[in-house]
């Protein structure tokens, strides 16, 4: 039976999470993406129809599936809406993970969560990772990357649990803010 190591992988919004879990996957690691997840979630009729009674505003698109565009600025901008949301979602989510790694059979499995910080996914986490990157630089990458605005990073953040918290529940940290090979020798360096 191979003995398997969770990483769970923190960082602020764009802070290059899913590049550090690319080089995991390049040395033999499987990952699972909860935000992939999260999505396939929000198509699930009942979790649709949860949301759509909890929320009671127009949060759905024209062909009646859940708009994240426009369910984002709600959740973010009022911590007990987010809160509500993670309610409805976070059980799937969390189903999915644990078969993952059930069903997954590499020494290594990395879970990509953008809120995992204080989810119902943390305590399926061995280890912890930090990718660090200034929030000046993911702001940049943000609105370059995902189309955000000025200040949207900033606004994300602050509806998650403060940066340096998370940076210090880590075991490691990655400085993700200098290069692509910076990051990688980092990544190689980790004795899991």
């Amino acid at each position: 039976m191979i003995k398997k190591v969770v990483v769970g992988l923190y960082g602020g919004v764009a802070a290059g999470k899913d590049f550090v879990t690319a080089v995991f996957e390049e040395n033999g690691a499987a990952s699972f993406d909860a935000d992939k997840v999260g999505h396939v979630a929000l198509k699930n009729p009942t979790i649709k129809e949860q949301i759509k009674k909890a929320f009671q505003e127009d949060v759905t698109n024209i062909d009646g599936e859940i708009d994240r565009a426009k369910l984002a600025p709600i959740v973010f901008g009022d911590s007990k809406k987010r809160k509500l949301l993670e309610s409805i979602v976070h059980p799937y989510i969390r189903d999915a993970a644990k078969r993952f790694i059930l069903e997954t059979n590499v020494e290594c499995l990395i879970l990509n969560a953008p809120l995992l910080s204080g989810s119902p996914l943390e305590d399926l986490v061995d280890v912890k990772i930090f990718v660090d990157v200034p929030e000046n630089i993911r702001e940049e990458r943000a609105m370059a990357s995902r189309g955000c605005t000025a200040g949207e990073v900033s606004k994300r953040d602050k509806a998650q649990p403060p940066i340096a918290v998370k940076r210090e529940a880590c075991k490691y940290i990655i400085d993700n803010s200098v290069s692509r090979q910076f990051t990688r020798e980092q990544i190689l360096n980790i004795e899991l």
